[in-house]
């Protein structure tokens, strides 16, 4: 099915495994590039490569704790600055 998210900024939060994870790669099949974030770093960030590698689209990665506003606006700012645009947001944290 074409969800017509080729090209598409999506950021999901939460995704270096279980459901965010799976959410995410099920984006990327769709062509949608990706920010993916999680409290883990080295776990987000190898996310991140997995599907870059194996999905071939645009994918950022950060360590983020959204319970801090800090840690939001940084998010933000991360996804003005390497996508210029946000498109969709996939919020699966608590």
């Amino acid at each position: 099915m074409d969800l017509y998210l080729t090209g598409k900024t999506i950021v999901v939060t939460a995704s270096s495994k279980g459901l965010g994870r799976a959410v995410a790669e099920q984006l990327a099949a769709e062509g949608a590039h990706l920010l993916l974030c999680s409290r883990n770093e080295d776990s987000v960030k190898e996310t991140a490569e997995d599907i870059r590698r194996k999905f071939k689209v645009k994918v950022e990665a950060m360590a983020v704790d959204l319970s801090e506003p800090a840690d939001i606006d940084r998010l933000v700012t991360y996804a003005d600055d390497h996508f210029g645009r946000v498109d969709a947001l996939v919020c699966n944290s608590g």
